[in-house]
C-alpha cells in the first residue's frame, strides 16, 4: 500500500483469535527455556574440550523433558547435601563457608593434586577431612569468585524465571476468564512449575562452570591411605577418598551395571563428579519440600482431568498419568517410611545369625616386611594364586579377606586347610569384605573390621551369554588368574576372571576386543562373561588343543595377524606363546592390550617384527 497520509494507522490491536502454530511455538519456546537453562550440571572432566559438555547438557534436557518431577528431586537432593557439609564445616569452626562453597565443592569444583599423583575431583565431605588432617587448608576462594565462574547470576536466573512465569499468567489469565486452554498449554505450566522448584533448589549452585581450583597437597595418595589405617583398604569405585564419601548411590554406578549398559566415564580416578547421584534427605523438611513439588507438579496435571480430547482413550490416559504422578509420590513417602523399619529389624534378624562362607579368597603380604610400618596397611601381592577353601555349604556367600602378614604363621599361606585352621571365627552378619589383624596385645587373630560393597565389575557386556563361576570345576592353572576348567555345558574351557580391583581395567580392554573379532575366526571362541555374585569378573573361552608357535610357523602366524589388521586393530603383544598352532591354522590369545588403529606403520611395524618376537621372546604370553 502506498505511504499516504490517508494509510496513516496509529495503535492497532491482535487479532482476537490465536492459530496452532502461536500455541505450539509458545509452548515449546517455553518448554525449552524450562529445560535447558535450569540445568546446573557438574564440571566436566578435564580435556573435554566444548563438544562433550554440550551434548551431556542436551542429554540431560530430553532427561527434564521426559520426567522434570526426577530432575527436581536430584536438585533437591544436592541441596540438601550441600547443606550437609555447610553445617560440618560450621561444626569444625569455620562459619565463612556458605552454600555456595558447598554446592561448588560437591559439583567437582575443587581438584586434589597429591604429591608425584594422579589428580581427581573432591566432594565437600572429602575436603572436610583433608582439611582436618591438615593435608590442606582451607581453600581461600570467596562467594564472589565462585559466583563469578557462574555463567549466570541471580538476576539472570530471576529474569528467566520471570519470562517463563509470563506464560503461566496467560495461562491463567485464559482460565479466569472461562477461554480455552490446550493440553500442551497445561503440560508446559508444568514444567514452568518444576522448574521453579529446580532453581529454588539450585539458586546457589554455580552455572556451566568449566575450571575447577586446584587444591596441592604435599602428601601423596599413598601416604593419605596409609596414614588412614585399616578403613583405606577397601578398593575404591570413583577416587581415593571413597572411604571417607563414595557418593552413596547413583544411576550410573549402580544401576547401568545391573541393565548391562556401558558405564562412563570408565578412567579412576574418576575424572569427574557424576551428575545422576541418587537424592540423600536426611532431614523431614528437605523431604516435604520436593514432595511438595512433585505432588503439585501431578496437581497441574489433574487441571486437564474434564479436558476435551479427541478420542475417550486420550482422556483416560491423561487421567492415569496425573493420578501416577500423584499416587507414586505419595506411595513412595510411604514406601521410605515402612522400608526404614523393616530394613532396621531384619538387620537385628541377620545379625543374630552366623555366616558359614563355602568359598573364601585370601588376599594378604608374603613377608612381614611388606606391612607399612606406620599405617600397618598390608601390602597386596599381585602374584597371589587366590586359595579356595570349603567350608559348610549352607549359605553361599564368597568374601574377600586382607590378612597382615605377620598375622598367621608363614608357612600357613600356601595351604589352604592350614589357613582354615588358623582363621579366627567368622562374625555374624552378612559382608563380603574383612580385614583379618592382631593387635599387640592380643595373642589371638580377629576380624578388625568386616562390611558389605558393591564390588567393581566388567561393564562392557555385549555377549548374550552369562556364565556363574561357581558351574566352573577349576583344573590346572595356566597363570594365577588364568585357568583351565570345565562346565556342564560347555565342557572343556579357559577362564580368564580378575582377582584383584586393578586387574578389571585389564580384562574390560580384553573383553572388548574379543567382541571386535567375534566370527572372525582370529582367537578362541568367546563362550560367554564370567559372574560372581551377579558382577562380571572375567570371560570363559572356548579351549584350544595346539602348540606355541615357532619360526616355522611365520606364514600361518603372519596370516591371522593381516586379519586382524583388516579389522583395524593392533595386538601389541605379538610373541610366541600369543599363538596357538593348530592343523588347519594359528589362533591368537591374550588381547588385553589390543588397540583400535588404521596406522599403516605401526601395522607394518608389527609385522615386521613378528619373526623376531618369535625367536626372542619365550617368556611373554600366556
Amino acid at each position: 500500500m502506498p505511504n499516504s497520509t490517508s494509510s496513516l494507522q496509529g495503535w492497532v490491536d491482535q487479532p482476537n483469535t490465536r492459530g496452532t502454530f502461536d500455541i505450539v511455538q509458545s509452548s515449546f519456546l517455553t518448554i525449552f527455556l524450562c529445560t535447558w537453562t535450569c540445568l546446573h550440571l557438574n564440571l566436566p572432566a578435564a580435556n573435554e574440550g566444548t563438544l562433550k559438555p554440550i551434548l551431556r547438557k542436551f542429554r540431560w534436557m530430553i532427561l527434564t523433558i521426559l520426567g522434570p518431577e526426577f530432575v527436581a528431586t536430584l536438585a533437591a537432593g544436592q541441596r540438601a547435601n550441600a547443606k550437609r557439609v555447610r553445617d560440618q564445616f560450621y561444626e569444625i569452626g569455620h562459619k565463612q563457608w556458605t552454600l555456595r562453597h558447598s554446592f561448588y565443592a560437591n559439583m567437582g569444583g575443587f581438584v586434589l593434586q597429591p604429591r608425584d599423583s594422579t589428580p581427581f575431583p573432591i566432594h565437600g565431605l572429602h575436603l572436610i577431612y583433608l582439611v582436618k588432617k591438615g593435608y590442606i587448608s582451607l581453600p581461600s576462594i570467596t562467594e564472589d569468585e565462585i559466583a563469578d565462574k557462574s555463567k549466570a547470576n541471580w538476576l539472570a536466573k530471576a529474569l528467566v524465571c520471570l519470562q517463563i512465569g509470563w506464560f503461566v499468567v496467560q495461562c491463567l489469565g485464559r482460565w479466569h476468564g472461562g477461554l480455552p486452554l490446550t493440553s500442551l498449554e497445561l503440560t508446559t505450566t508444568s514444567y514452568v512449575w518444576c522448574t521453579w522448584g529446580i532453581y529454588a533448589q539450585w539458586l546457589h549452585k554455580p552455572l556451566d562452570v568449566a575450571v575447577p581450583t586446584i587444591l596441592k597437597s604435599k602428601a601423596s595418595t599413598a601416604e593419605i591411605l596409609l596414614q588412614a589405617g585399616p578403613e583405606a583398604a577397601t578398593p575404591y569405585r570413583q577416587t581415593p577418598l571413597d572411604f571417607v564419601f563414595d557418593g552413596r548411590h547413583s544411576w550410573t554406578l549402580d544401576v547401568q551395571p545391573f541393565l548391562r549398559f556401558r558405564v562412563d566415564p570408565r578412567k579412576r580416578p574418576m575424572p569427574r563428579v557424576l551428575n545422576d547421584s541418587f537424592p540423600w534427605f536426611s532431614t523431614a523438611a528437605d523431604t516435604l519440600i520436593i514432595v511438595f513439588i512433585v505432588i503439585f507438579y501431578g496437581v497441574i496435571l489433574a487441571f486437564g482431568w474434564n479436558f476435551v480430547f479427541p478420542t475417550a482413550i486420550e482422556k483416560l490416559l491423561w487421567r492415569i498419568s496425573a493420578l501416577v504422578v500423584v499416587g507414586t509420590t505419595a506411595a513412595f513417602v510411604l514406601w521410605e517410611t515402612a522400608w526404614g523399619i523393616f530394613r532396621a529389624a531384619y538387620l537385628l534378624h541377620l545379625n543374630k545369625k552366623r555366616m558359614s562362607p563355602r568359598f573364601i579368597y585370601y588376599v594378604y603380604a608374603a613377608k612381614p616386611e611388606k606391612v607399612d610400618p606406620v599405617g600397618r596397611l598390608p601390602i597386596h601381592n599381585q602374584n597371589f594364586d587366590g586359595a579356595v577353601v570349603t567350608g559348610a555349604k549352607t549359605t553361599f556367600i564368597i568374601v574377600y579377606i586382607s590378612i597382615y602378614a605377620d598375622v598367621l604363621d608363614a608357612d600357613v599361606y600356601s595351604s589352604p586347610p592350614a589357613l582354615n585352621e588358623q582363621l579366627p571365627p567368622f562374625p555374624p552378619g552378612i559382608w563380603n569384605k574383612g580385614l583379618i589383624t592382631k593387635a599387640e596385645k592380643r595373642s589371638e587373630p580377629h576380624f578388625a573390621w568386616t562390611r558389605y560393597e558393591t564390588l567393581p565389575g566388567i561393564t562392557s557386556t555385549w555377549h548374550k551369554t552369562f556364565i556363574d563361576y561357581h558351574l566352573l570345576t577349576l583344573s590346572e592353572s595356566l597363570m594365577p588368574n588364568v585357568y583351565e576348567a570345565s562346565h556342564p555345558e560347555f565342557g572343556e574351557v579357559v577362564a580368564k576372571f580378575a582377582r584383584f580391583q586393578w586387574e578389571i581395567d585389564s580384562y574390560q580392554a580384553e573383553t572388548e576386543a574379543y567382541g571386535w573379532i567375534e566370527g572372525q575366526g582370529i582367537g578362541p571362541r568367546f563362550l560367554g562373561h564370567l559372574t560372581e555374585e551377579g558382577r562380571v569378573i572375567g570371560f570363559v573361552i572356548k579351549k584350544l588343543e595346539g602348540r606355541h608357535a615357532c619360526v616355522d610357523d611365520m606364514a600361518t602366524c603372519m596370516e591371522v595377524v593381516h586379519r586382524l589388521h583388516y579389522l583395524g586393530i593392533l595386538h601389541g603383544d605379538l610373541n610366541q606363546h600369543n599363538f596357538i598352532v593348530q592343523s588347519d591354522g594359528a589362533a591368537l590369545i591374550d588381547f588385553e592390550t589390543c588397540i583400535k588403529s588404521r596406522d599403516r606403520n605401526k601395522m607394518t611395524a608389527e609385522l615386521q617384527g613378528l619373526e623376531r618376537e618369535l625367536l626372542d621372546n619365550p617368556g611373554k604370553g600366556g
